[in-house]
């Protein structure tokens, strides 16, 4: 049998899921859960070595607080043992020729098959690969810094001014908005040089899970960084959100090295590889 593994028919959840042995844990279970709602897919119900390819509505439209919809969503996990490729309904039949060649769950992660996958869907671009990582309260390392301190409600227009100084196509009024949820909650910690706000890390609205999971983001100006204001920042919010009983997230690119030091020197442990595939409008 190859690697390809049918998806069985969707619960009343829409998550698709199988029955008999091969169900296990394989990782933090609301992470798990977290993203099999994303994916259409139970995560544990995938057989070892195996790439379930999944139709999923999810993949026609913008997930919440994203700009465009990822038709195609591939999900590396299980260190690099089980994969989900979760697709728009209409993109099913296209993919399963090309996962003929696939031998394993890491092949899907190499530049020719991206390319291929590309080509043949339409994306706007061969899309990079990205690193999902989570933290427990037992591997959390906490980072000091005097500077750093919780943010409130009249930190707002500092945040805006950051946020849009690196990346001016934002939306303010939904950055504000965040960070107000944030700063209810308590989560949100920033290091101020002076009256500028240059390093922040808060966690922005997630589309379900939202009292059980927090995406960590963290932005630190260019000319400030390698002073340990990014850790810190960090350091507090995901203790913050440890405490809050919720487990905290944190995504960057594979190849982002000082960020993958980050979020590892805090105590985040990997869980996944992604690659997301968006079409040209």
């Amino acid at each position: 049998m190859g690697p390809l593994a049918e998806a069985p028919a969707s619960g009343t959840d829409g998550l698709c899921r199988v029955s008999g042995p091969i169900s296990t844990t394989v990782g933090h279970p609301r992470v798990e859960r977290y993203f099999s709602l994303y994916l259409g897919r139970e995560l544990s119900c995938v057989p070892e070595g195996k790439i379930v390819l999944v139709p999923c509505r999810r993949r026609e439209k913008p997930e919440a607080g994203w700009a465009r919809a990822e038709a195609v969503w591939i999900h590396i996990y299980d260190a690099d043992r089980r994969a989900i490729i979760s697709a728009r309904p209409d993109l099913v039949a296209v993919l399963g020729p090309l996962l003929a060649d696939c031998n394993e769950p890491t092949n899907l992660l190499s530049f020719d098959w991206r390319e291929k996958v590309s080509d043949a869907i339409g994306a706007m671009r061969v899309p990079d690969i990205s690193r999902i990582l989570y933290c427990q309260p037992e591997g959390l390392r906490a980072f000091e810094c005097q500077a750093c301190r919780r943010l409130g409600l009249a930190d707002i227009p500092a945040f805006v001014r950051m946020k849009l100084a690196m990346y001016p196509a934002c939306d303010p009024e939904c950055l504000a908005r965040d960070l107000r949820r944030n700063i209810q909650d308590g989560i949100a910690f920033g290091v101020f040089e002076g009256d500028a706000l240059v390093s922040a890390a808060e966690a922005p609205v997630v589309a379900h899970m939202q009292d059980e999971v927090e995406e960590v983001g963290v932005d630190t100006l260019p000319g400030y960084r390698g002073r340990g204001y990014g850790k810190a920042v960090v350091s507090q919010a995901t203790r913050a959100i440890l405490e809050w009983g919720r487990v905290p997230i944190y995504r960057c690119r594979r190849d982002d090295e000082p960020s993958l030091r980050l979020a590892t020197a805090v105590g985040y442990r990997r869980h996944a590889d992604k690659v997301g595939f968006r079409l040209e409008d």
